[in-house]
């Protein structure tokens, strides 16, 4: 073995963890980086440099973690709001043009419409569930073609839900056929 391979092997087995037992192997410094990236985002960095958002998608679970008092108060006030919003739907208080909702639209992209999928997926029972969900997660024009077949006999009776974090085109897309839709229904 030349020295520079006796270096790297070294290297790698100063670094290198194995945890047979939970099935894990890992690089020590990779790993240490990674949580001290984390800790970094949990009190406000920048993760995105392009859109220059601060991530924390787990501050709306635990508010208490959001980096100052003007976002931490947000998300309570937000969150409140959806938990009454959601509760006026189930009441009958908020209506669609045909009664009550028998289901939902929920149009976003990638992480705004998988989060919500996942949830559905993972805690959600069509027999049990109150309103029926449906999405348009992509702007492929025959699924949007099918979902909104689907509702066409519901579509009176069907609340609308918008998630976008950049506003994009692609949600826009979603916005206007399901708008097309309600428009030619007269709803």
């Amino acid at each position: 073995m030349n020295r520079l391979n006796a270096e790297w092997w070294e290297l790698f087995q100063k670094h290198y963890g194995m945890f047979p037992g939970a099935g894990l192997a890992l690089d020590e410094p990779r790993f240490k980086r990674a949580f001290t990236e984390m800790a970094e985002l949990e009190v406000g960095a920048i993760a995105n440099v392009d859109e220059k958002p601060m991530v924390g998608h787990y501050w709306l679970r635990a508010p208490n973690l959001a980096p100052n008092d003007s976002i931490r108060a947000g998300i309570v006030i937000a969150v409140r709001q959806e938990k009454q919003f959601a509760a006026e739907v189930h009441a009958n208080g908020i209506r669609g043009a045909g009664s009550s909702f028998k289901s939902y639209l929920l149009i976003g992209i990638g992480c705004s419409a998988l989060g919500p999928q996942f949830l559905v997926h993972a805690l959600g029972d069509a027999d049990q569930d109150r309103i029926k969900p449906h999405f348009l997660d992509n702007t492929d024009s025959d699924g949007i073609c099918r979902v909104l077949t689907d509702l066409r006999s519901e579509l009176d009776r069907t609340l609308c839900i918008v998630i976008s974090k950049s506003g994009g085109k692609e949600t826009r897309n979603g916005i206007i056929e399901a708008n097309g839709k309600y428009d030619r229904a007269g709803i």
